[in-house]
């Protein structure tokens, strides 16, 4: 009968785990869970960074230049004009140019090549994310051609880009652009544009 008086007494005075310490409880809850929420951050962490690499590598990938346009005052719905004859040698290129006021205008774009590897689009520029605009082909005799109209165009940086869609080895390519800000005839137009260090109003 003493033996079982005394083995009931030693468990009377085991704790429950609702009478532990509240440190004792807390520390090791906390141990458990600080690892799961430390390798969450970490793994979030690490595929930003690899996002922000993929965007900043790709937007330095081609060559750019400025798209220099002209005034044309006789040219009264196509004020501003751009036209460019050149070879790709490159496997990208990019003509560009900021628009820093747009009011109540279009941008069109239209090129023209001999050779079927040419590959040509407009690109509204962001820190985020590029908005593309393709250039649709026509039907030409003789000739390669696309367009793109853009109505109403906003304010913004802009690249035309002309990439080659076959092997990079292949020869140059021969193409012309030519692009123009017209008046889309919904009020008085308004632009502001600027290429380089040159400015027109």
């Amino acid at each position: 009968m003493a033996p079982k008086d005394k083995q009931s007494e030693l468990d009377s005075k085991k704790l429950d785990p609702a009478d532990q310490p509240f440190s004792s409880r807390k520390g090791s809850d906390f141990r458990g869970k600080i690892r799961p929420i430390f390798l969450t951050r970490t793994f979030l962490v690490s595929i930003c960074g690899f996002i922000l690499f993929l965007l900043f590598h790709c937007k330095q990938a081609s060559i750019s230049e400025p798209l220099q346009f002209q005034k044309v005052p006789q040219a009264e719905f196509s004020p501003y004009q751009a036209s460019i004859d050149g070879k790709l040698s490159e496997n990208s290129l990019e003509y560009r140019f900021r628009l820093k006021v747009a009011e109540n205008i279009k941008f069109r774009m239209e090129i023209s090549t001999d050779h079927s590897g040419l590959v040509a689009y407009l690109v509204k520029k962001s820190w985020w994310m590029d908005e593309r605009f393709p250039c649709i082909q026509k039907p030409m005799q003789g000739m390669i051609f696309c367009e793109t109209e853009i109505n109403p165009i906003r304010k913004g940086d802009y690249a035309i880009v002309l990439t080659k869609e076959h092997s990079p080895g292949i020869e140059p390519i021969s193409y012309r652009v030519f692009s123009s800000i017209q008046r889309n005839g919904r009020g008085d137009p308004f632009v502001l544009l600027s290429w380089g260090e040159e400015i027109a109003e």
